[in-house]
């Protein structure tokens, strides 16, 4: 994993004697971090793919699927208010491995959009245009 994605906080595998997810903790350098208090290398750090029990874990509230006609579902949202920031809906469908987040002021503009695959590109989004931590 490039160390260069990563920032405090972000949560990611890990391994040492097993493999374990933890949160980066310190960065010694661009092959060298510090998760849960352990030394790694970098090619013992990899990103933690996101799923519906990451945004549950990160503080978001529970999916709705939205459905078609025929009762198939087509999009899975999670969503997340922060008071005087903004909103944040994490879409998904079907046919993508990705998710969509959107951003939206507390006017409800979207004023950020992106697609995010792991945890910690979730979490260094949301920082930088929010300034929050997930």
């Amino acid at each position: 994993m490039d160390i260069k994605e990563l920032r405090l906080g972000n949560i990611v595998w890990y391994t040492t004697i097993r493999k374990m997810i933890g949160s980066v903790s310190s960065i010694h350098s661009d092959r060298k971090v510090s998760v849960d208090g352990s030394v790694c290398y970098s090619n013992n750090v990899s990103a933690l793919k996101l799923y519906g029990q990451s945004f549950l874990s990160l503080g978001f509230s529970g999916k709705k699927v939205f459905s078609d006609e025929y009762k198939n579902p087509i999009s899975i949202y999670y969503e997340m208010y922060i008071p005087n920031k903004g909103d944040i809906v994490i879409r998904s469908d079907s046919t993508s491995k990705k998710w969509s987040v959107h951003i939206d002021n507390t006017d409800f503009d979207t004023i950020a959009y992106r697609q995010v695959e792991y945890v910690h590109e979730l979490q260094n989004f949301v920082y930088d245009v929010l300034k929050h931590e997930l």
